[in-house]
């Protein structure tokens, strides 16, 4: 990975985004504030660099795959244990804060704790009428995307069961649930990534035209391994670093502002696509500090609400709201989401998180072997 070691900046460069743009929301800055207000409206681009990311990093890490039961259970407990108790944990404890808070401010907080074990089961909490690609955000708000994440493994592992076929199957999948499934019910196919089609249930993730900049991650990926490569290293880092500028322009700009590969994620997967191809003949020299925010930003994506949420709520009806809608508030606000995900990231995902891994592959391994002695001793007794 020492090559692409760029893709952890741009993973901490993507949750910081969203950071900045929550702080946004909470804390309107000033309306004299245009500098601000110019940077600060396309943070949201930040999921679509992480999903697409994420296509490309299912290929990076499955490309030694045997297709065997044992390997894709590993692989399904490695993304579970990433995931799943991180997130767990963050969400009770935004769940507990939020009703401290509410109950401060004397206001009533609208989730309940069936609303947390829904949220906890990766279930949209308004499947049905809630707006795409939210459908009902969880109650650690920033956890729709998750969904889609959860949902993107779980395709990926029923495909690596087909081994060398399993890119076939993955296709297949997506041409059938993002292309067939809404044209059948007289939808008119689209990727714009805030477009819902008219399904209830789950199949509103699962036709959700968002789940386009996996598949474009998989494509880079595929492309990354292909004999597709830039000879000339001054033309390579030319080409990448000419493609973050054009993203920066592109989300800054607002020409098409809003989720989905058409929008936001265009610039991010040609950015992608650019620095990846040319990594394979240039090596980019990435700052620690990035490659440190690269390592927290999945912790960084999920505690920061607990900042930004509880201070506006405890803040804003108070002689204090002129000052935290000030530019100057987001530096503290991203200086102490930036500590309790250096927490978050020792305790609960070096922690927590790796402890529930080690312990899975133990008992699967131990099982595992077992079986295997078992099927040696029947062999022999057959011989």
């Amino acid at each position: 990975m020492k090559k692409l070691t760029f893709l952890q900046a741009f993973r901490g460069i993507a949750a910081l985004m969203v950071v900045i743009l929550h702080s946004r929301i909470n804390y309107p800055t000033n309306e004299s504030s245009l500098i601000s207000n110019w940077l600060f409206n396309a943070n949201g681009s930040g999921v679509d660099l992480f999903f697409v990311i994420s296509g490309f990093i299912m290929v990076y890490t499955t490309r030694n795959t045997d297709g065997t039961f044992l390997y894709t259970t590993k692989f399904a407990v490695k993304r579970f244990a990433r995931i799943v108790p991180v997130y767990l944990v963050v969400s009770i404890i935004f769940y507990i804060v939020m009703l401290i808070t509410y109950g401060y401010i004397n206001a009533d907080y609208k989730f309940g704790w069936n609303d947390v074990v829904k949220s906890l089961m990766f279930i949209p909490l308004d499947l049905n009428n809630g707006n795409a690609p939210f459908f009902g955000s969880p109650v650690l708000h920033v956890g729709w995307s998750l969904n889609y994440e959860l949902y993107f493994y779980l395709i990926i592992c029923i495909s690596l069961l087909f081994k060398k076929f399993r890119w076939v199957v993955f296709s297949s999948w997506i041409a059938f649930s993002l292309l067939f499934l809404p044209y059948i019910f007289g939808n008119d196919v689209t990727l714009i990534g805030f477009q819902r089609y008219n399904f209830s249930s789950y199949l509103n993730i699962i036709t959700s035209p968002l789940i386009w900049e996996f598949v474009a991650g998989v494509v880079i990926g595929w492309l990354y391994f292909s004999p597709l490569q830039i000879h000339n290293p001054l033309v390579a880092r030319s080409i990448a670093w000419i493609s973050a500028a054009f993203a920066f322009w592109w989300i800054v700009s607002g020409v098409h502002s809003g989720v989905g590969v058409t929008h936001w994620g265009f610039p991010m997967v040609i950015m992608v696509f650019c620095f990846v191809i040319a990594s394979k003949t240039y090596e980019f020299t990435v700052p620690k500090w990035l490659i440190w925010l690269g390592d927290i930003s999945f912790s960084l994506y999920l505690v920061h609400p607990i900042v930004t949420d509880t201070a506006s709520l405890l803040l804003w009806d108070t002689p204090a709201r002129v000052a935290i809608q000030d530019p100057s508030f987001l530096p503290l606000m991203v200086a102490l989401s930036l500590a309790i995900a250096s927490l978050s990231h020792h305790y609960l995902e070096k922690g927590l998180s790796n402890k529930v891994r080690d312990v899975i592959l133990k008992k699967i391994e131990f099982f595992s072997s077992k079986n295997k002695k078992h099927k040696d001793k029947e062999t022999d007794n057959v011989k």
